[in-house]
């Protein structure tokens, strides 16, 4: 288990610090890279990796693959996050959904009850800080 560095699609090294999140490929990711023609098999990927700079990549490994490398932390609807990324986490207030339902020009889902900064950037979840906080012991 490497400490600074995942592997993926079993022969590019990328620093961990820099992953924010890692979610199971869905069927919808599926038909939208189907879309892109020929040049992709959609059918090998099993996860989706996004990084701080915003980019996102499709790779072969399992979320349990991933979780052979490091040590990743659920943050509920069905996302990752590298434990060792974590730098801390608040619970939401009404003001913060307040905030960001205007910033996305549309109601934040009930189900976030907390924001979570790494050294990648910053996510919600669906657990409380708490919870998040005791899950890295």
């Amino acid at each position: 288990m490497s400490n600074q560095f995942l592997t993926i699609n079993e022969t590019e090294l990328v620093p961990l610090q820099t992953v924010k999140r890692i979610r199971p490929v869905t069927d919808e990711d599926r038909q939208s890279l189907a879309k892109l023609g020929r040049r992709v098999d959609a059918s090998k990927f099993s996860s989706k990796i996004e990084f701080a700079d915003g980019r996102r990549n499709y790779v072969t490994e399992s979320i349990d693959d991933l979780r052979d490398q490091t040590r990743l932390l659920e943050i509920g609807t069905d996302s990752y996050v590298v434990s060792a990324n974590v730098l801390k986490a608040r619970d939401l207030t009404d003001l913060d959904r307040t905030k960001m339902s205007e910033r996305m020009n549309k109601p934040l889902s009930s189900e976030f009850s907390s924001q979570i900064d790494l050294t990648a950037g910053r996510v919600l979840s669906s657990y409380s800080a708490m919870e998040i906080m005791n899950s890295l012991n």
